[in-house]
């Protein structure tokens, strides 16, 4: 089910927040009597508010906590936005797919689904990203610790297998979503121009393997490194991910294997 997106933060009391009602902190109990013990009474003359010592306090403690709240809440927002146009996109297709719907699914306000995605298709992307990461940290793909695993493997069947094994775990988050953009593309141009980035893009990450193995000399004979990027590119593309796992009826563990055996024996010596 979506994240149900509320206010529970803004709702709570925040004992911290009010001048006069005591610090409630450990270390301060000495500076009690200073800190409320002859302040004068709001509204009445003489009050100047908390003294410096407290207002100190409350400026270090305030800030962070009041930043935090709203950032989290657009994370939340953004998390239930994404997982409800997933399971519409999925269940209905791209077209049949309204923001209204999103919007209703994910309890969100449709001014501030616009505001997060600007468009439908912007969406599509977020959802897109997320499948591709596995999660909404910002972090590169090149940068995450798993891939980094594979360019740094010294041994080149063992880059492969590790290449292979990630790329079983990736179609399986991003094969059903890539269809989606697929079929959009078809009669959006702007979901067409997405789609050959995506594509760009994966062949400039999957060229960092070729990238490597012709560094350590590891392709074939006669086998030039854009050709074998190219090779790549076609063998751990979506289309073929579909056509063996989702119509053939592979399981994930037999494309990888295949995945594997294949690009060994067409990329190395």
């Amino acid at each position: 089910m979506p994240t149900r997106i509320g206010d529970p933060y803004l709702g709570a009391e925040d004992r911290i927040s009010r001048p006069h009602d005591g610090l409630r902190e450990p270390g301060i109990d000495a500076e009690r009597h200073h800190l409320r013990g002859d302040l004068p009474q709001r509204g009445t003359v003489g009050h100047r508010g908390p003294p410096p010592l407290r207002r100190a306090v409350l400026a270090g403690l305030r800030p962070s906590r009041e930043a935090a709240a709203p950032q989290a809440r657009a994370r939340r927002t953004r998390a239930a936005v994404v997982e409800a146009a997933r399971t519409l996109f999925l269940d209905r297709g791209y077209a049949a797919t309204t923001v209204e719907a999103i919007s209703d699914l994910s309890d969100t306000p449709q001014p501030t689904v616009y505001r997060l995605f600007a468009s439908k298709l912007g969406i599509l992307k977020a959802v897109l990203d997320v499948s591709i990461a596995g999660d909404e940290e910002p972090i590169a793909m090149v940068d995450r610790p798993q891939v980094r695993a594979v360019d740094a493997h010294p041994d080149p069947t063992n880059t492969l297998a590790g290449f292979a094994a990630l790329l079983r775990e990736l179609m399986a988050r991003t094969a059903p979503v890539h269809r989606i953009l697929e079929d959009a593309a078809r009669s959006d141009q702007a979901a067409a121009t997405l789609l050959a980035e995506i594509a760009r893009q994966r062949h400039d990450g999957q060229r960092r393997i070729t990238r490597a193995l012709a560094r350590v000399g590891a392709l074939r004979s006669g086998l030039r490194e854009r050709e074998a990027a190219d090779i790549v590119h076609a063998l751990a593309s979506p289309e073929v991910y579909r056509l063996l796992v989702f119509d053939r009826g592979w399981t994930g563990e037999q494309y990888e294997r295949w995945l594997t055996s294949i690009l060994t024996d067409q990329l190395l010596r």
